[in-house]
């Protein structure tokens, strides 16, 4: 996809530059992330309704070639979507694999790890607006 600047891009083309999103990779910055629910708890999680678009900027805007790939957040496409929670027995590669004391449910930077399975439901968007998916 080539896009002038402005047309999905939520920053001005110099600002890109600046941010420090000139040369990052489609996606960078995600970390591994897990929610821990102990038994009998439950978590609410959220999605903006936009989903993220790869796409490179003009020439205008840097003449660096690994300075004009970009992404940003676009209204993603009102359609039926599967959402997929998967579960597993155990976390790996945490700092701490418990939630603080307390707290029935959290979320922990790390891994699935032992038996993992999927459990799915739909999304009817935009005119559903929450899900709830039961994991056994």
């Amino acid at each position: 996809m080539h896009l002038n600047q402005g047309e999905f891009c939520t920053y001005a083309c110099p600002n890109v530059v600046a941010s420090g999103q000139c040369g990052c990779s489609f996606g960078c910055g995600l970390v591994d992330q897990v929610v821990r629910l102990n038994p009998g708890a439950t978590h609410s999680a959220g999605w903006s309704g936009t989903t993220n678009r790869g796409f490179t900027l003009d020439e205008s805007c840097t003449a660096v070639e690994e300075c004009r790939l970009c992404s940003a957040r676009v209204p993603a496409p009102e359609r039926l979507y599967n959402v997929v929670v998967r579960v597993s027995d155990a976390v790996a590669e945490c700092e701490t694999c418990d939630c603080e004391p307390g707290k029935d449910s959290c979320v922990l930077t790390g891994v699935q790890a032992g038996v993992v399975s999927s459990v799915m439901a739909s999304l009817d968007h935009p005119t559903q607006m929450t899900v709830e998916v039961v994991v056994p």
